[in-house]
């Protein structure tokens, strides 16, 4: 595995290096350090890119610098198919309108055809993986690589899927979790999403709650998120060609990113599904 973590100087990237270096010591990857600037500053470059390596040792590592926009050296450094996954740091955005990590973070997170993780705070163990299904047939990856991740820090995981509000046939129930077993044995698109779900898991050998909540999408994770004290939040998406998919995704992706305070993977479905 191989990891590409975009610097912009220190501290301010330091949560990303630091919990980009998690990952890496938990799956055994190596990480290429890119600095990407059109200023003409070399020196400062390379002294930003030898504090950083400091955060890094025993992990092999790598550093490039481009003089050229950030935004465009990552997504040339993706295009390369060198990477599993791209990391980098973002602001915690306050109002609504913020963008996730500016113009950087939302291209990135926008085109990158591989995981794109976000880092906003330092997160220093990885204990608890809420992993969100987001459109049924965007489940898989996102399932497949943070219960990986998951199993490898031996954390516990969580899986959330949020549907529509609550169905006038269940007013008056005191929680959700009374509709899932009756729901689990409907043959609905959502049941048999969540019985894959569970048996993707039981392949991995992987146990894990499975949450049901019926609500705004963006409002449940977050509540999720927050109440749970998560460590790392899993987010699958629709490919980068999908433009309406990613449009209709795009927006409760941008939103749980702005608001959320731990770190948020986005797991795309590949190019070719």
């Amino acid at each position: 595995m191989n990891i590409l973590l975009f610097v912009k100087n220190m501290p301010y990237s330091g949560p990303a290096v630091r919990f980009g270096a998690l990952i890496a010591r938990l799956t055994g990857a190596s990480i290429t350090l890119l600095f990407a600037s059109e200023k003409k500053d070399r020196a400062a470059a390379e002294a930003t890119l030898d504090q950083t390596k400091e955060a890094l040792a025993g992990i092999p590592v790598t550093t490039k610098i481009r003089r050229e926009k950030p935004t465009k050296a990552i997504l040339k450094e993706i295009q390369t198919g060198q990477y599993d996954m791209v990391v980098l740091k973002a602001r915690r955005a306050i109002r609504l309108r913020k963008r996730i990590g500016g113009k950087i973070g939302r291209e990135i997170a926008r085109q990158s055809s591989i995981p794109v993780l976000i880092v906003k705070e330092d997160r220093p163990a990885l204990k608890r993986v809420l992993i969100c299904t987001g459109g049924l047939e965007y489940a898989e990856p996102a399932i497949e690589l943070g219960a990986r991740l998951a199993k490898t820090a031996k954390a516990h995981i969580t899986v959330l899927h949020v549907t529509n509000p609550v169905p006038s046939m269940y007013t008056g129930l005191d929680g959700i979790e009374e509709t899932l077993p009756e729901l689990l044995q409907s043959q609905s698109r959502i049941s048999q999403h969540l019985r894959n779900v569970a048996r993707s898991l039981s392949d991995l050998e992987i146990d894990a709650q499975l949450e049901l909540r019926h609500g705004d999408v963006t409002d449940e994770i977050l509540r999720e998120a927050e109440a749970g004290h998560y460590n790392l939040v899993v987010i699958g998406a629709a490919a980068p060609h999908q433009r309406l998919r990613n449009w209709i995704l795009g927006n409760i992706t941008q939103q749980v990113v702005n608001h959320i305070r731990c770190p948020v993977l986005i797991v795309r479905q590949p190019e070719n599904s």
